[in-house]
């Protein structure tokens, strides 16, 4: 099956590394999505940042369990402002470029396929059109930084740009081969997105779809809420798209939220059990 299914560590911020691969095998998923705050950063016990590069490759190969990818939050909308000499602010246009790429260096380290950016907010007043062609032109230099790495570059859906069809835009804008796009099935829903139609339009550049459920904006476990990460995974599926299907639970951004040990046992066998079904919406996608 070419659909591979993983979660991400913002479930379990707690856990050190041995414990995210241990329960990653336990519960039957292919791979983990590892978010990380860089170097130096505490927000997760188990950040790839933080141990040797070797160590985290050694624990994954011992417990089988592949690397869906590395999840930052970099965002590439910043605008170039002019530097400020009076009091030695002096900004820096490089800045997002720079910090996007020390997390492709990290990537390529630990041997994760990916590394996942936002295009995220316009600032003020600034033309769309400018903002998206910043962020394209971005997106090229972090391409061609990734070239030869083994690592490529994932756009996420979210902010300014929630839509597939603004995933569909960067990717064409920049056309390289290296640029993936990651889509959030809730996060497109909630803008009005079709999953099937998101599905089909990001086709093979998709590389991973993010799946994660709610109910009136709450947080709950997968297959109890709203979202159509059903749909969505089916239709990816049809088309037999090679990507992760990554389960994210919130729980670094929520700690009232129930623990991994109580949402992730059953997910993975969800998600096969989605991507193994022929609907009709899905045997249409294959058409």
């Amino acid at each position: 099956m070419a659909l591979k299914p993983a979660f991400s560590t913002m479930a379990c911020p707690e856990w050190t590394l041995e414990q995210v691969v241990t329960a990653a095998a336990e519960h039957e998923f292919a791979g983990v999505e590892f978010r990380t705050f860089g170097h130096g950063a505490s927000q997760l016990a188990c950040d790839p940042a933080l141990t040797d590069a070797e160590k985290v490759q050694a624990v994954c190969r011992r417990a089988g369990v592949g690397m869906a990818g590395l999840a930052t939050g970099a965002t590439l909308e910043a605008p170039v402002f002019p530097p400020v000499i009076g009091d030695l602010r002096i900004f820096n246009p490089h800045r997002v470029v720079q910090e996007a790429k020390h997390y492709i260096e990290l990537c390529h380290d630990i041997g994760a396929p990916s590394v996942r950016v936002f295009g995220f907010r316009i600032p003020g007043r600034e033309r769309r059109s400018a903002v998206t062609r910043r962020v394209a032109e971005r997106l090229g230099r972090l391409c061609d930084h990734a070239r030869n790495r083994d690592v490529y570059v994932h756009i996420e859906n979210g902010g300014s740009f929630p839509h597939a069809s603004d995933l569909a835009d960067l990717l064409d804008r920049v056309n390289s081969p290296l640029l993936r796009a990651t889509y959030d099935i809730a996060t497109g829903a909630q803008v009005g997105d079709d999953p099937a139609e998101s599905v089909r339009l990001l086709g093979a550049r998709l590389g991973m779809l993010r799946v994660r459920d709610h109910r009136r904006g709450t947080p709950v476990p997968l297959g109890e809420g709203e979202a159509p990460n059903r749909e969505a995974v089916e239709v990816a599926a049809a088309l037999g798209l090679d990507a992760w299907v990554t389960y994210t639970w919130p729980r670094l951004w929520k700690h009232e939220l129930p623990g991994a040990s109580d949402v992730l046992p059953g997910v993975s066998r969800m998600l096969y059990e989605w991507a193994a079904s022929t609907p009709a919406t899905a045997n249409d996608a294959a058409a």
